[in-house]
This record gives structure tokens, sequence and C-alpha cells, in this order.
């Protein structure tokens, strides 16, 4: 019996060890990447890999192991159309922006729209549910939700799904090109904070199959370093980010971060582990050395003196800087560095705010609090946090801005506000005009909030203005019920529109809807062609502004 249990369980950990090591493609080969893993997204890492499809012919996607449909989503941004597979070696892997689901999944998911008459799902379902097996078709890939080229997201986690892993490990991509470094750059905040810096760039260039920055690098007292650099995959042309960046100072390493994985809780430390402003402001992406204090991602390997280049003498010192990808390519940047006699700048501060505050901001009309560990960094404020004012009839808010990476949501109270006015939103505003639009919810003390997971500049606006309905192909008259998909233009001035809904002889019917394109749609199939007589579609924005058209299709 012994030999028996020893013998099954040798083979459920070969089973096992199989399917960690050699999981099937998710598309047909080759795999050419547009996007790496934990790449600078603007309050997020990039979870995954996105895999060109538009060369293909053949787009289908398949289950890279054994395993269940653990979860289905469908919305109109985000991933769009999403699958969720729970596999047996205690990975889960994720597939978004699909065009189709197989029918088996596509069953599931339209039965649960009909049964709820709402478009946008989230369908956790039970393990016996759809069974797969490894290299199983489960859809074909597209441009679902928010994205802006037919590819394929492709993600592999682990820990019950909160731990993103960097699927490039798990593959031979036929990659034999190194990293290129583009510049460096030396960030010099004011004393005793990490912004603001003065930031400068010194353009790289080739000496044999190394690069090199010319002259001595002059560093003040306590600075930080920068990398423009990125990683091509052998004949491809998208920007993609390195696996492994260390840096040596003195032959000594001082500095490593490997882009393996990352809790989805520490997400937003990309704003930290990038130059943010850089990112936001001119899409580099830039990799910087600074650790926040109490960081806890597992990124950095090393981070002596948590990134900071301190030089204590006069002497001149080497830098090597070495960057690889996951196929082990890798490249080198050397240069010198001195100290010099530039002293940091004192800093001139109208309020700090930090990792380690806990403070409380009060205005007229709203209440403001963040407390440990709500941001990345030390900022060094030149005005108040919180500048709150009227202008055309209106409550405005600045609150820190834009540069400022949250680590968490704060909450923002409304405490004289005892039933929400009839069609105001709160949003931020960019430039004047809304990019956002919120509805603050209740808490339990009856205060109405808002949880605020970026800064900037906000208002309490009143939106009295319906959906337009700029296009539609659907006209009155018989003719009109013979498309195949009846279609709407659809914009808003505050956001994306909530609620939306379509009748066919006064029965609901399901409508799509493609938030980057503005348009919603109605598949009509054989037999709703032979029996439609009437439609009526309804488009409803947060505010509670509604926009209907009803058609007839029994006039000549």
């Amino acid at each position: 019996m012994r030999t028996i249990i020893i013998f099954i369980l040798t083979l459920l950990a070969i089973d096992v060890f199989a399917q960690n090591s050699n999981p099937a493609p998710p598309l047909y080969p080759p795999l050419e990447l547009t996007s790496n893993f934990a790449e600078y997204r603007k309050n997020h890492f990039h979870g995954g890999l996105d895999l060109r499809v538009a060369n293909k012919t053949d787009r289908s996607v398949f289950s890279i192991w054994d395993g269940y449909v653990s979860r289905v989503r469908f919305n109109p941004a985000s991933y769009g159309r999403a699958i969720y597979i729970t596999h047996p070696n205690g990975y889960m892997s994720v597939y978004g922006h699909l065009d189709s689901y197989i029918p088996e999944i596509d069953s599931v998911v339209r039965a649960y729209q009909y049964t709820h008459q709402i478009f946008d799902i989230d369908i956790e379902l039970e393990k016996d549910a759809i069974p797969l097996k490894k290299g199983q078709k489960i859809g074909v890939a597209g441009n679902s939700g928010y994205s802006f080229g037919a590819h394929l997201h492709f993600e592999i986690r682990k820990n019950n799904g909160e731990t993103p892993v960097n699927p490039a490990t798990f593959y031979d991509l036929n990659d034999n090109s190194a990293p290129v470094f583009k510049r460096l750059y030396i960030y010099t905040p004011c004393q005793g904070m990490d912004y603001p810096y003065v930031s400068k760039s010194f353009a790289t260039g080739r000496s044999g199959r190394n690069y090199i920055v010319n002259g001595t690098v002059l560093i003040p007292d306590s600075s930080f370093l920068g990398f423009d650099v990125q990683d091509y995959q052998t004949g491809g042309w998208s920007r993609l980010l390195p696996y492994s960046v260390q840096v040596y100072f003195d032959d000594s390493l001082i500095w490593h971060i490997q882009f393996d994985e990352f809790n989805y809780n520490q997400t937003r430390a990309c704003a930290s582990v990038f130059d943010h402003k850089e990112g936001l402001n001119n899409r580099k992406q830039i990799i910087v050395t600074k650790k926040p204090k109490g960081s806890f991602l597992k990124m950095y390997k090393v981070a002596k003196g948590n990134g900071y280049l301190r030089i204590t003498d006069d002497e001149i010192h080497k830098i090597h800087v070495k960057a690889s990808d996951t196929e082990l390519n890798s490249s080198n940047l050397f240069f010198n560095v001195k100290r010099t006699n530039q002293k940091q700048e004192v800093c001139d501060c109208a309020g700090i705010v930090g990792p380690w505050n806990l403070i409380e901001f009060r205005t007229e009309n709203i209440i403001f609090q963040y407390d440990t560990n709500s941001f990345y960094d030390k900022h060094c404020l030149r005005s108040s946090f919180i500048r709150e004012y009227y202008r055309e009839g209106f409550l405005h808010w600045q609150i820190g801005n834009g540069y400022m990476a949250l680590a968490k949501d704060l909450k923002l109270e409304f405490p004289a506000i005892k039933s929400w006015p009839e069609h105001y939103v709160f949003a931020q505003m960019i430039d004047g005009k809304i990019r956002n639009a919120w509805l603050p919810k209740k808490d339990k003390n009856g205060h109405y909030y808002h949880m605020l997971d970026r800064l900037g500049t906000f208002s309490l606006i009143k939106d009295s203005i319906a959906p337009e309905i700029k296009k539609t192909n659907v006209k009155n008259g018989r003719n009109s019920a013979y498309q195949r998909f009846l279609t709407f233009e659809v914009e808003d001035n505050s956001t994306e529109i909530p609620q939306f809904n379509a009748w066919i002889n006064g029965e609901w019917v399901l409508m799509t809807y493609d938030y980057k394109e503005d348009l919603f749609s109605i598949e009509i199939t054989r037999a709703q062609h032979a029996g439609m007589k009437d439609l009526k579609v309804e488009f409803i924005d947060l505010a509670g502004n509604k926009s209907e058209l009803s058609f007839d299709f029994t006039r000549p």
C-alpha cells in the first residue's frame, strides 16, 4: 500500500511540475509582444503581456493548462470580454480583449445578461461548470474593452489570483535582441525630500558592444538615478520593459530590480518605480532607483540607501548598469561620477505630505484625511495642499497635484450635504473639461463621501445635459429592420454611460457598449427579423439625464 501511495504522489508531483514548466501557448506561435509585464501605466503596473494578433489568420485563444473557467467578465472598458481560468497547479490565467467566447462560455454570459437585463457582467463559476484541457480553444482574440488595436492581453497569476507573475518567464520567445540604453537621468531633490527635484539627462553612446556616457557626471550630495532603457523583441518594433536592471558602484551591487511579480495591492507603486511625471506628460518609461521607505515590493532585490547615491569623497567612481531580458540577452552602460561642489537646494515648503504623516484637512465644505502609507514619497509643497474656491457658480478644489501618486484611496467627505442635489456630480477637471465623474456614496454615519484614487482639480457641478445620440443606422420603416446590427453612436459630456436599454416589441434585448468608440450595438437574429415591429432605446448618464428614441418598422 505504501508503494502505491508513493507512486500516486509521484505521478501527481510530475503532473504539477509538467503544468508549471510547460504551458501551452495562448495563441498560435510565434508569440509577438507589443507590451511587456509590469510596464508603466498611469496608476498601475501592466499585469501581463500584450500579444500581437494583427498578422495572424487564425486568432484562436487557448487555455495554457488544464483547469476550469472560474470567472467571466464582459464590460465596455477595461478588459472587455475576459476569461479567467483556474489551474490545479496553483496558477490562474487571464485572457482579455476577446472578440468572442466559445459557445459554452457565451451561452452562460448571454443567459446571465438576459436574466438580469444588463450588459456589464462579472460572473464567478463553479469548478465543474466549464472544465478545460490544456490547449483547448476558449475564444478569439480581438479589440473589446479599452483596447486600441486587436491583441490578446494575457496574464498568469498565483496566490488565488492576487499576484500577477511575468508570463514571459514561462516561454521561449525566440528573442536574441539585447536591451537598448537611450538616456541616463540624475534626480536631485531638495534636502530631506523626494519631491520636488531637479533632473538632468545625458545622452548615451556606443563603445564596442557597450553603452557609455562621455565625460564625468557630477552629482550633488544625494541623488537617485533613472534609465531610459528599452527592450525590443527580435523582429518586433514595440518598446518593451527589460526584465532586470542592476546598478554597480565601483563593482559593488547597490541596486537591483527584477520585474517578476507584484501583488495587486501594490500596483500603484508603479508611480514610484518609474518617473511618474515623465510618464504622464511624455509617455516615457524611465526606471528610477529611488525606493520609497517602507516599500514591500518584491521586485526590489537590492536597494542600498533606498536607491539614493550618496558620494562622501572627491574621487571619481565607476557606475555599471546591466539590463537584461527574460531570454538572458543583456546590455551594459558605463559612466563615471564625481561629487560636485553644488549643494542640494534647501526646501522652502508651505507644507509637507508624506508616507509617515497623519493629517486631516477641513474646508467649509469638505473633510479630507490621509494617514500613514497614503503616499509613497515625501513631498515639499510650494502652496497649500487643498484650495477651495467658487467659479461660475460651482465649487472647485485643487487637491495636491496629479504628479503626487497615492498608495491607496483617500476618503473625501461632504458633511454639509444632507441630500445629494439632483443632476450634480463630483468630477475631475482637466483643462476646464470633465475627465472623470462620480456619484458620492453614503457612509455609515450618513455622510456623503468619495474615495479618491488620484489628486488634482475637482468640481461639484450640475450636469443637466442628456447623452447625445450622434448617429444611427436605424430608420423608421420596414427596410431598416433587415440589418444584422443596429448601431447607435452616443456621446456624453461627463463620463461613460452607465445605464442603457433596448426593447424590441416591448421585450428587453441585449445592447453591447464599446466605450472607446461611444458605440452601442444590437445584433438582430433571423427570428427577430421576421417579427420586428418596433424598437425603443434609452441612454442614461451618471447624473440621471436620459435620451430616448423609438422606431416603427411597420410603416412602408
